[in-house]
């Protein structure tokens, strides 16, 4: 949290938590918010453990662009491409990791209970873990962890 045009850092105990809903989704787009060393203490983790049980938080593991797909000259067209929301996020429940997805786009309810419950949405997930090259070993055995933990 900035104020003041970034010259003085805000405290996440600032934030009024009440205004959230208990079924709130919160996507946090910021670059690597999450690697082995935060997995389990970072700025998302922080946030949903002050959201209702319901509520989910899902953070970026790596640097995101939004800006993917290659310019077509047409603005409208382009920023309508541009999307944070693909590669490799973590999703938080109640101040834990939850799980973790490589679905691009929208994440919906169905979509987030299937991670909780299984730490992983689906086969797709689990084959795009293995083939994730600039994931550091303790997110990869940290994550490995999670879908054993849905019986695969």
């Amino acid at each position: 949290m900035w104020r003041n045009g970034g010259s003085d850092s805000g405290l996440i105990t600032e934030i009024n938590f009440r205004k959230f809903a208990k079924s709130a989704r919160v996507e946090i787009h910021g670059c690597a918010e999450v690697d082995a060393k935060t997995l389990n203490d970072s700025f998302a983790t922080n946030f949903s453990a002050r959201l209702g049980a319901g509520s989910f938080v899902i953070a970026h593991s790596n640097e995101e662009n939004p800006n993917r797909f290659k310019p077509t000259g047409n603005l409208k067209v382009d920023i309508e491409k541009q999307d944070y929301r693909h590669d490799l996020r973590i999703v938080y429940s109640n101040g834990k990791v939850a799980g973790w997805t490589f679905k691009e786009g929208y994440l919906n309810d169905k979509d987030l209970e299937i991670i909780k419950k299984q730490g992983y949405l689906d086969q797709d997930d689990l084959r795009k873990l293995k083939e994730k090259k600039n994931l550091g070993t303790g997110a990869l055995n940290a994550l490995s962890g999670l879908a054993k933990r849905g019986g695969s």
